[in-house]
C-alpha cells in the first residue's frame, strides 16, 4: 500500500491517500481529509486504472471531470498527490516528495 500525506496549503486541510493495487492496471483509493470538497470527491474517487493515469493529457478525462465539480480552488494540490499515490502503488512513478516552495527575493 502506499500512503501520502498532503497539506493543501494556505487553508490549512490535510488529505490522507491511502492507494492499494488491485491487479495489475488499477489501484483502490481510501481518501480522507478536513476539507468537504476533498471528502465529497473522495465519495466518488474509489479506484484509479491504469488509462486514467497515463492515457489523459493534463486535466483531461474523467478525473479532471470529477475534480472539476467537486473540489473549490484550481490550485488545490490534492488531485496531483491522488494520482502520484496511484503511480508508485502501480510502480509507474517512485515514491519521492513533491514540493512547492515559495522563495522571497530582494
Amino acid at each position: 500500500m502506499t500512503k501520502v500525506e498532503i497539506n493543501a496549503g494556505a487553508c490549512g486541510m490535510v488529505t490522507t491517500v491511502r492507494a492499494a493495487k488491485q491487479g495489475a492496471r488499477q489501484v483502490s483509493l481510501e481518501i480522507s481529509s478536513d476539507c468537504p470538497a476533498v471528502a465529497e470527491l473522495a465519495a466518488d474517487l474509489t479506484e484509479l486504472g491504469f488509462d486514467e493515469l497515463l492515457r489523459h493529457r493534463f486535466a483531461q478525462g474523467p478525473l479532471a471531470e470529477l475534480a472539476g465539480r467537486t473540489l473549490k480552488h484550481a490550485a488545490c494540490p490534492v488531485i496531483s498527490g491522488v494520482l502520484k499515490a496511484a503511480e508508485v502503488e502501480l510502480g509507474l512513478n517512485v515514491p519521492r516528495p513533491a514540493t512547492i516552495t515559495f522563495v522571497e527575493e530582494d
